[in-house]
């Protein structure tokens, strides 16, 4: 309970140090030098915290095995080439910001929340609400009011869909593949919620499709040494 606890006070602190930093980068009118700061907070602090703090392997913590680590590297070889092919001005709203925010808020702050309580709905919910409200200085002063509210409610919801890609695989590549496209593509993006949305109702089918192979092969081990036991007690 107490661990539980320590890491609920880490995540809120966390969050509330990106807020800031966001806050200066919005009030300093978006200078490169803000953007940098904020940008290496999200990538730096979590394999800083995984690594030195919690003594844990950051290959491990955020799915980075060999096969998850191919399919990442094919991934943001096409993000790259798309952008570039399309001649996209926002490479850091397309790439950057889906890895460092699918870093922060997926890998680090929901897996160690999720680590102590396997409570998927209060822990994704919450790690939702901070990743929606993490926006709203990216947002601000662009969005009257209205559109504001809209769009902090539509990345809530895109925030469960990402939260529950990364309970079931274990790895932040599937997160940042939605979330790059979801970024990429603006005019698709409600058929891209409904897709979502199938997914999870599928569930149970669809979770040893992406569910990290190395989870799996440890529960297959487990499997069949209880099953030796079984047999032969």
């Amino acid at each position: 309970m107490q661990s539980s606890r320590k890491s609920i006070i880490r995540v809120i602190l966390l969050w509330l140090i990106l807020m800031v930093l966001l806050f200066f980068h919005v009030y300093f009118g978006r200078k490169n030098i803000t953007a940098l700061l904020y940008d290496g907070y999200m990538l730096v602090t979590p394999f800083s915290l995984t690594k030195f703090i919690e003594k844990r392997s950051i290959i491990e913590r955020f799915g980075f095995q060999r096969n998850n680590a191919l399919g990442l590297l094919v991934v943001t070889y096409l993000g790259l080439l798309v952008v570039y092919y399309f001649d996209i001005d926002d490479i850091t709203g397309i790439f950057f910001a889906p890895l460092f925010e699918e870093i922060l808020f997926r890998g680090y702050m929901l897996g160690t929340l999720y680590k102590w309580n396997h409570d998927e709905w209060r822990w994704i919910s919450l790690t939702s609400f901070l990743f929606a409200s993490g926006h709203i200085f990216r947002y601000y002063p662009t969005f009257p009011l209205d559109e504001l509210v809209w769009a902090m409610f539509i990345s809530f919801i895109g925030g469960l869909f990402l939260g529950f890609f990364y309970v079931w695989s274990r790895t932040i590549l599937w997160c940042f593949l939605f979330h790059m496209l979801y970024n990429l593509f603006p005019p698709y993006r409600l058929p891209m919620l409904i897709v979502s949305l199938l997914i999870i109702l599928l569930a149970p089918r669809l979770k040893p499709f992406f569910q990290n192979k190395r989870e799996t092969d440890v529960s297959s081990k487990i499997l069949l040494v209880l099953e030796e036991k079984s047999i032969n007690p």
